[in-house]
């Protein structure tokens, strides 16, 4: 915070820019090095002096609750403008002061400034599932965290104590500066303090993590201060610069050669990465987010995924990695860059190489020349590192049928699956049937052209027509349930024509409301009728009543 005494006052004052007007004075406030913008909005609440802090959000962002969000906050486009460019335009401070930066390498260009759109308009929106948080397994949330001596430093130096952007980024519980643990704050864990502007402080609270770590641990602490160093590393780094995950599984594998971990065409020697993989699992109990991975056997089946070319679902994930066999993360770079589809260093055969991806353009060329005729397809499978079903399955896609190998299953067989298949029938039922396994049923249903995507299209109608007819009876049947009552009867229905048939769902939605409104005046006037019969069925049975007396009296 500058003080200044002018010679004579403003005669035009930006708004939000000058925080406290004195005549005479202005008070301005600059964010500091490596300071959040939320740490930035919490100082202006202090600052400002008001009472509640829908108030300071409102004036700060245009909006009582949007805004507050110490990770990835919304409606920047507001901030800037209400701000005069106090703290720098949107972009910047998207790039300096937000987590969005720790994401975005591994994201492409188009994600990029979807995001980028999101944060300087009116909501996130669904942001984090884009980006891969929400089905991650580590989760969406960033704990705020602070470092005692910053803290202390902090307040000697400038006066005050913030949040620092380094501090927050995921996989980071070690301050690279002092060398002590990160403590955690329950400020915005709680929803009591959910839209709250907070600052660290050295007497606030501090919850558990549930981290075993250990101060005399020494190699574990230079282990935390490594990644929390790649994570500083990565914020730096430019949107899609590691975009491509079959890059990175090349580039990891050429590390591992290096290191003989794997051979020199690649095939991983698990003999020799076990005690690695041993010991990073016992290194993931010191970090919150990943203690429920930590198991040797779950690393390998992420490793075989990695070097497959499965896209990146966390960067914390590869950020582990690159710590165990990489100096730092502008080697993994460098790797990368140098990376590229060739024959040099070809994929491991395993399992894992899953239709799911394709191939890559390596394996395309390979798959091209099988096409083509020009080899044959046990040979392309060799060459392209993956097995003979999983490349007739890649060959199937492209409309190619590959020459069948029968043992059992001969061409009158093959006739009846295909033929039931394209009916739809239930794979299990009709192995059982057959008696064969679920996996020859499989490899017809992969490796006949357009037999795989027919087969889901018909199970896809099957299924939407039992889930349309179920919810018809709910809403239109003789109960006449409403949406809330027929959620709770059919959970699983809902949600199923939510995700795949939301447009009929609004639609039936739409005419029973207003079938409902409509049937609201007709029941009034057959209650009104039923109150009218009943009232002349009263005064007839007082009628009879009184002419039964006077008879009786007579």
């Amino acid at each position: 915070m500058h003080a200044g005494q002018s010679l004579k006052a403003p005669q035009k004052v930006r708004p939000m820019n000058n925080q406290t007007e004195i005549p005479g004075f202005t008070l301005r406030l600059r964010p500091f090095r490596d300071e959040t913008l939320f740490s930035w909005c919490s100082r202006y609440h202090r600052m400002s002096a008001n009472g509640r802090d829908a108030a300071t959000c409102m004036q700060l962002f245009g909006d009582r609750r949007i805004g507050t969000a110490h990770d990835l906050p919304a409606r920047l486009d507001a901030l800037v403008t209400r701000s005069g460019g106090a703290i720098g335009d949107a972009v910047s401070i998207i790039n300096q002061r937000t987590l969005l930066p720790f994401y975005l390498p591994f994201r492409s260009p188009r994600l990029a400034a979807l995001a980028h759109e999101a944060m300087r308009g009116p909501s996130i929106g669904s942001l984090k599932y884009q980006l891969g948080l929400l089905t991650s397994g580590l989760g969406a949330a960033h704990p705020l965290k602070s470092c005692p001596r910053c803290i202390a430093v902090d307040q000697e130096r400038n006066g005050w104590a913030y949040w620092h952007r380094d501090h927050q980024l995921p996989g980071t519980w070690i301050c690279t500066r002092h060398q002590v643990h990160l403590r955690v704050s329950p400020c915005k864990l709680d929803q009591r303090a959910r839209f709250a502007w907070v600052l660290p402080s050295s007497t606030a609270e501090s919850i558990s993590t549930g981290a075993s770590l250990n101060a005399k641990d020494r190699g574990a602490m230079r282990w935390l201060a490594k990644l929390a160093s790649m994570g500083a590393e990565l914020v730096q780094l430019e949107h899609g610069k590691l975009d491509d995950p079959v890059r990175l599984g090349l580039a990891l594998r050429r590390r591992l050669v290096d290191l003989s971990l794997a051979s020199p065409c690649g095939r991983i020697r698990w003999r020799d990465i076990e005690p690695s993989l041993d010991l990073l699992s016992k290194r993931q109990l010191t970090l919150p987010e990943m203690q429920h991975f930590a198991d040797k056997e779950l690393l390998k089946g992420q490793l075989l995924r990695t070097l497959s070319g499965r896209s990146v679902t966390h960067p914390l994930r590869w950020l582990l990695w690159c710590s165990v066999w990489f100096n730092d993360l502008q080697a993994l770079k460098a790797s990368y860059d140098q990376s590229a589809p060739s024959e040099e260093v070809q994929p491991d055969p395993t399992p894992t190489s899953t239709t799911k991806n394709g191939p890559n353009t390596w394996q395309a060329t390979i798959l091209a020349e099988a096409c083509a005729g020009e080899i044959s397809m046990s040979r392309a499978a060799h060459q392209a590192g993956v097995s003979y079903s999983t490349f007739t399955a890649w060959a199937s896609a492209q409309g190619t049928e590959a020459t069948h190998r029968p043992k059992k299953l001969t061409p009158e067989i093959r006739e009846t699956i295909v033929n039931h298949l394209q009916q739809g029938h239930e794979k299990s039922q009709l192995a059982a049937g057959l008696e064969l396994s679920i996996e020859t049923i499989t490899r017809v249903l992969r490796t006949t052209p357009g037999l795989q995507k027919q087969w889901h299209q018909i199970r896809f109608d099957v299924r939407r027509a039992a889930a349309r007819a179920k919810w018809l009876g709910l809403r239109q049947g003789e109960e006449g349930h409403s949406t809330k009552i027929a959620r709770r009867i059919a959970p699983a229905t809902f949600a199923w024509l939510y995700r795949n048939d939301r447009e009929w769902l609004e639609i039936l939605g739409q005419v029973c409301n207003s079938a409902r409104r409509g049937n609201h005046a007709e029941q009034k006037q057959k209650n009104a009728q039923q109150r009218r019969s009943r009232a002349i069925d009263r005064l007839l049975d007082r009628r009879e009543g009184s002419s039964c007396l006077q008879t009786h009296g007579t």
